[in-house]
């Protein structure tokens, strides 16, 4: 991957290569039993079986499940909405639904902290973090009802009364009404947002176009039938939509919104999911997974499956190179894996009652599945075709992770813990008692001689002081509500704290362990998170992911100098030793931003925006400076960037929940 100028940015990236990942995991769920299935995909056994109760014994109808944006657990919706740990294998916790009926639909916002669940006809808005229904919207579908935007701040929903609402993803409030003519059935976006595809079971055999952008419908193209599912392809040039009722898939250009193609496939056509590598369409239909060639819009094969009439076909789920397609057949209790090559079916796997979902760990080499009925999550590892384990106790989940200065340690904390493990980077294995901080550490750094750590609590909001000799908290500091972030200065007595909510910067005197000052930064800054500091300690850099700022701060004066937009979603930054370059990760836009920091330049210049994964999350730097590290939580990848030329010189596919490789947190 190349950078591209500022000013002539590509719109569209290229697919990510095929890559072998060995030791795959699946996980599927199982709807009748409530539990969900780990298969090791090498070996094609269900290594566990999890059941999803809570503690107070909660059992779950699982219907749906999703990953969490940093890819370290796996939420399992039913009749409950629970939270399985990737890393420990266990429900950590577990809540009802407000409902007498299990929910059908679940979304989780690739920001986190926040899920959306369709329910009899109803969107529910849950705060991850308190377990807590915070809206309640009525009259949503409960089929394909709700889609976010690629940011994760908009929410969009259609309304059994003839409505698209859309809505602020963070509370959950409806901010607009827009006429469609339904009620309609199901909806997609375009993958940069622009436009929203609505399927119509009222407005007779059609498909709405809306621009999102505008709020007004920007077509309606009649397909023939009564339309279904919609797929919509990486490039935006093509969507899929199904026909349950009839025989057909329509492929619509959406250049022109018009059909471009009708595609026969066997009857009853349900759910539909595009390949990784955008050249194939698999199709569920009642009794037959049928595979459309995207090239040549044509049925390349038509695969028998198990069936029931009274049972919808579940979505198949890939494998991260796209090798192989995961299809759970409810009706018989199975999962088959399919060559997406030959469309053989190469294994077959026995897992709970009525699997309904499947989805991959971010590495690929671990997959959970949810089981209904039994209330199990089964671990598979994937290379192996096989369930390797089923988990039901619960343990925290690792979010963020340090390295000391002498590279010896690593630092992980969880979002579910009140404690931080000691792993020896040379054996990667635990060291030492656990380090008792207050709950859910949010960063962790090191001051520069590596004497203290620096951990900050979102719970309390505070820092904790940590002697890294002994093992032991030696103060306790307050700090701005939600801290995200922690640096300490180069001189090892200042540490500033970023946080989410409160518009500040705290100072931290580390001689005396206490608060000194805090640096206000005005009503526009929201979600910040990465913070860094110039070498020479004279300013300090902080992203803002709600308004697209780096915000520079002079930090003899403790005043803003610059707020430099580059229009995404900033999150971590990163600085080289010389104090020259500052790298930030956008979320949004899947980039690297390379700034000109330069003392020698009055203002951060932006030089380049490099190409990197999907959801960049996380940065480090080599010492020399010669490569930066970004870790992509929404496709499990670290990208290597060699800072001369400012391209992506090497892809790397890593684990997930594994102590020593964090992909939110990333440390060298």
């Amino acid at each position: 991957m190349i950078s591209t100028p500022l000013t002539a940015q590509a719109a569209a990236r290229p697919p990510a290569p095929k890559t072998t990942v060995a030791h795959q995991i699946l996980y599927v769920s199982n709807a009748t039993n409530g539990t969900v299935s780990a298969i090791d995909a090498a070996t094609g056994t269900v290594t566990a079986t999890i059941p999803t109760t809570s503690l107070r014994g909660i059992p779950i109808d699982a219907q749906a499940s999703r990953l969490s944006p940093d890819g370290k657990k796996v939420y399992v919706l039913g009749d409950s909405l629970a939270e399985y740990d990737i890393a420990t294998g266990a429900v950590a916790w577990a809540m009802a639904m407000p409902t007498a009926t299990p929910a059908e639909q679940l979304l989780v916002n690739p920001n986190g902290g926040v899920a959306y669940v369709v329910d009899n006809n109803r969107l529910l808005t849950v705060d991850l973090a308190t377990r807590k229904v915070v809206t309640t919207i009525a009259n949503v579908s409960s089929d394909v009802g709700a889609a976010l935007s690629p940011d994760g701040r908009t929410l969009y929903a259609v309304s059994t009364k003839a409505q698209l609402l859309t809505l602020d993803a963070t509370t959950g409030k409806v901010a607009t009404r827009l006429h469609i003519g339904g009620p309609d059935y199901a909806i997609a976006l375009s993958p940069d947002g622009t436009r929203a595809y609505v399927s119509g079971n009222a407005t007779p055999n059609s498909v709405t176009v809306v621009n999102t952008t505008t709020n007004s419908v920007a077509a309606t193209i009649p397909v023939g039938f009564l339309p279904g599912a919609i797929a919509v392809a990486a490039d935006g040039s093509r969507a899929y939509v199904t026909s349950p009722n009839g025989t057909s898939v329509a492929v619509l250009d959406t250049a022109t919104n018009t059909v471009a193609t009708t595609v026969t496939t066997p009857p009853n056509s349900q759910q539909i999911v595009l390949s990784p590598d955008g050249k194939q369409a698999f199709v569920t239909c009642t009794d037959y997974l049928a595979v459309i060639d995207t090239a040549t819009e044509t049925v390349t094969a038509t695969i028998p499956i198990a069936s029931n009439d009274s049972v919808v076909p579940a979505p198949v789920s890939f494998s991260p190179n796209g090798a192989f397609a995961y299809l759970p057949n409810p009706a018989a209790n199975t999962v088959s894996v399919i060559d997406t090559a030959s469309h053989a079916i190469t294994a077959t796997i026995t897992v709970g009652a009525h699997p309904t979902s499947s989805l991959f760990a971010p590495s690929g080499a671990t997959a959970f599945v949810t089981s209904g009925l039994d209330g199990t999550l089964a671990v598979i590892d994937t290379a192996a075709a096989k369930v390797t384990a089923t988990v039901a106790d619960a343990v925290d989940a690792p979010t963020t992770v340090a390295v000391s200065p002498d590279g010896t340690k690593a630092y992980v904390g969880g979002t579910a813990s009140s404690s931080v493990r000691v792993v020896d980077t040379a054996t990667h294995k635990i060291v030492g008692s656990p380090i008792a901080v207050a709950g859910h550490p949010t960063a962790i750094a090191f001051t520069p001689d590596g004497a203290s750590a620096l951990i900050t609590s979102g719970y309390d909001s505070t820092l904790s002081v940590v002697d890294t000799v002994h093992g032991k908290v030696t103060a306790t500091v307050p700090v701005g509500d939600q801290p995200q972030s922690v640096v300490a200065a180069p001189d090892g007595r200042t540490a500033y704290v970023s946080c989410m909510v409160c518009q500040q910067i705290s100072v931290i005197d580390l001689t005396t362990d206490t608060p000194s000052a805090t640096i206000p930064l005005g009503a526009r800054v929201g979600g910040s998170s990465g913070l860094a500091v110039s070498p020479d300690g004279a300013r300090l850099y902080l992203t803002s992911a709600d308004n697209g700022d780096v915000i520079v701060v002079d930090t003899s004066t403790r005043t803003i100098t610059q707020r430099l937009n580059l229009d995404g979603s900033p999150t971590a930054i990163a600085i080289n030793a010389s104090g020259t370059r500052a790298y930030v990760t956008d979320s949004a836009r899947n980039v690297v931003f390379v700034l000109d920091i330069a003392a020698a330049a009055a203002t951060a210049t932006p030089l380049a925006a490099v190409d990197v994964g999907l959801h960049p999350a996380g940065l480090a730097i080599t010492q020399d400076g010669a490569t930066v590290f970004a870790a992509n939580t929404g496709s499990n990848t670290v990208s290597a960037i060699t800072t001369a030329v400012s391209v992506v010189t090497s892809t790397v596919a890593v684990g997930t929940g594994t102590l020593d490789s964090g992909l939110e947190g990333i440390g060298i």
